[in-house]
């Protein structure tokens, strides 16, 4: 069942948004998000105006990475649903999502898999924090 919060700096994010998860407990979940939420917070405390700075921003919170957001990895549905763009690969529902901005949600999967999406242009970006 989808758990949705409202942190201290007031940034919204909710668990299993797409009740893909039945039966995980939601401290499991959190679990397995790691520090990737203290990366939202940061990066929704800033205020990005766009897919791409809220990118970079993550970027610089995790400090590992050498390759920025994409878009070749496949797609998010308005859902939250990535959808590889590999046939074999299977579609992954989201641990989490976090409304970075009004319009800039930044989901996180399985696998050490994240991926920002803007609502109003229907673009999205993906990366691997692992």
């Amino acid at each position: 069942m989808s758990q949705t919060r409202t942190t201290l700096s007031g940034l919204e994010h909710t668990l299993d948004p797409n009740d893909a998860y039945t039966g995980v407990p939601a401290g499991s979940i959190t679990e397995a998000l790691g520090i990737l939420p203290h990366f939202a917070t940061s990066v929704h405390l800033s205020s990005p105006e766009s897919l791409e700075e809220a990118g970079d921003m993550l970027m610089d919170c995790y400090q590992m990475g050498l390759v920025p957001f994409g878009d070749d990895w496949g797609t998010i549905s308005e859902k939250g649903v990535y959808i590889s763009k590999y046939e074999e690969d299977r579609d992954m529902h989201p641990l989490a999502v976090f409304e970075l901005t009004p319009t800039i949600r930044f989901f996180v999967y399985q696998s050490a898999i994240v991926g920002l999406y803007d609502t109003e242009n229907k673009v999205s970006k993906m990366n691997r924090f692992d």
